[in-house]
């Protein structure tokens, strides 16, 4: 991995990502996937995931989720199509409990994260990093979210190219458990990177609200405060209320899962933004969204948030 992008883990972990109240656990465990291996006389148990406040200790959560994901050069960076279904989140925790590990796997990119590789001494986020790749996931427990989190990763593929990916995951709410009256405000983060067509490379970091009429199944999807951190100069964090996202979701009667156009406030951007809700009634939200311009400017990343 190259330095700039190393050293940038530390920005998206800390900086771009962990813009919120709370504090984190430590590292320990290993990352496997068989359903149960020992390492020390400690079992490792995979199991669905159900609820963060349900996790046990030695045990990896299972999660499905939604991905998007692209792929570039200094160059240029080009946006894959939405992954809707098929992309998971593994999560490892420790005999204390602590997040040890992690895996993001989407069908256009995976990144993996071991022993040593993982920690969660920021506020806000866990961060991973090895010799290839760098990833950050929101804290669940900083964010007092229990049913869905959000991460995001960098990946070298060769000197020359690399991925980016964001993903959201969780307990999806089944579709005929989605509240048909009334509305609800969701609020949260959102987080991912920033591609400016001239080769620079940034973290992103904002504030998320979706405003959502059950109802009418419309969600008014807006981010706020948007910030973005240079990955190659490591300067302090720079407001850019110019990336600010706006849009109007929607989802079909009897699902959970929503989509719509999403657009930057300065009108340079546009794209999509897919989303679930999670929780066994719509308690939390998530998703992810990738946007482009004429100029070859992109953004990608993810959000979440509860009522």
């Amino acid at each position: 991995m190259s330095s700039s992008i190393r050293v940038s883990f530390a920005l998206i972990a800390m900086s771009a990502l962990a813009a919120c109240a709370g504090g984190g656990g430590g590292d320990g465990s290993v990352v496997r996937n068989d359903s149960a291996f020992r390492n020390d006389s400690v079992v490792i148990r995979q199991v669905p995931f159900t609820s963060f406040s349900a996790v046990a200790p030695n045990e990896t959560v299972i999660m499905p989720g939604i991905s998007q994901t692209g792929s570039g050069t200094d160059a240029a960076f080009n946006l894959d199509a939405v992954d809707g279904g098929n992309s998971t989140a593994r999560l490892t925790y420790d005999a204390d409990g602590n997040l040890s590990g992690l895996t993001l796997s989407a069908p256009q990119s995976t990144v993996a994260f071991g022993p040593g590789e993982t920690h969660c001494d920021t506020v806000g986020a866990c961060a991973a990093a090895n010799a290839g790749a760098i990833a950050a996931v929101m804290n669940p427990v900083d964010l007092g979210w229990n049913y869905q989190s959000f991460g995001v990763w960098m990946k070298d593929v060769s000197p020359g190219s690399f991925q980016a990916g964001a993903i959201s995951a969780g307990a999806v709410t089944p579709g005929s458990a989605v509240p048909t009256l009334s509305s609800a405000t969701f609020t949260g983060h959102a987080g991912g990177f920033y591609f400016d067509g001239a080769g620079g490379r940034f973290a992103t970091d904002a504030q998320m609200s979706a405003v959502t009429n059950f109802q009418n199944r419309n969600i008014q999807f807006s981010t706020t405060g948007t910030v973005l951190t240079d990955m190659s100069t490591f300067a302090p964090a720079s407001a850019s209320p110019g990336l600010n996202l706006s849009g109007n979701l929607n989802y079909a009667a009897g699902t959970s899962q929503f989509s719509g156009a999403v657009n930057t406030q300065d009108g340079a951007l546009t794209g999509n933004a897919s989303g679930q809700f999670y929780g066994p009634k719509a308690e939390e939200i998530g998703g992810v969204y990738g946007l482009g311009s004429a100029t070859g400017a992109r953004m990608v990343g993810g959000f979440g948030g509860k009522r």
